[in-house]
């Protein structure tokens, strides 16, 4: 009888501790993601270069390794590649919660119908939280107001989570080249 009376002790506890901590939670001010605004280099770009410092292989292709210098290029000149003449064409979106980087999205146009996003990255500790895809939205919706009728983007062809969240979005596959890249389309609605 002693025994069952302690294990009962011990339940209730564990049920009373559980119910406190949820309480607390609840109340506790959470960090919320606020609204994407647009890029400000003095803020985010540290943030950002941690973000390519730790996905480079799955947000540039062009380079084996880490370059910091190219990262700076683009986002210091707005710039959709090393062509001087792209800089000042390439926009930059974030998603932040206080003091953190959610993540971001880059995009522009590719001509006068056609826009390409270029990086869409999520900082590993908010991934799984639909913050993706909500900068996708966001991206969506300035291409279309640039005159956007087509989206595009590719991905590795080993970047499955990526390749969800566009099925999911709605681009279909339209073809996987000899790179190791699958390209999406789909038409801005």
């Amino acid at each position: 009888m002693k025994q069952n009376s302690k294990w009962f002790k011990i339940g209730a506890l564990s049920v009373i501790l559980a119910l406190g901590l949820g309480a607390l939670y609840n109340y506790l001010p959470q960090q919320q993601p606020q609204l994407i605004t647009f890029f400000e280099q003095e803020r985010d770009l540290k943030d950002i270069h941690d973000i390519f410092k730790n996905n480079w292989y799955w947000l540039i292709a062009s380079f084996p390794t880490y370059e910091p210098q190219y990262v700076d290029y683009m986002f210091k000149n707005k710039a959709a590649g090393l062509d001087p003449r792209h800089v000042g064409s390439l926009n930059i979106k974030v998603l932040r919660a206080g003091n953190e980087l959610v993540g971001f999205v880059a995009y522009y146009m590719e001509n006068w119908y056609e826009g390409r996003i270029l990086f869409l990255a999520v900082n590993e500790k908010f991934r799984g939280k639909g913050y993706a895809e909500q900068l996708m939205k966001d991206a969506f919706g300035e291409l279309k107001k640039l005159g956007a009728t087509k989206l595009v983007l590719l991905t590795r062809v080993d970047n499955l989570r990526a390749q969800k969240i566009y099925n999911r979005l709605g681009f279909k596959e339209i073809k996987r080249d000899k790179e190791g890249f699958v390209h999406f389309e789909k038409l801005a609605q």
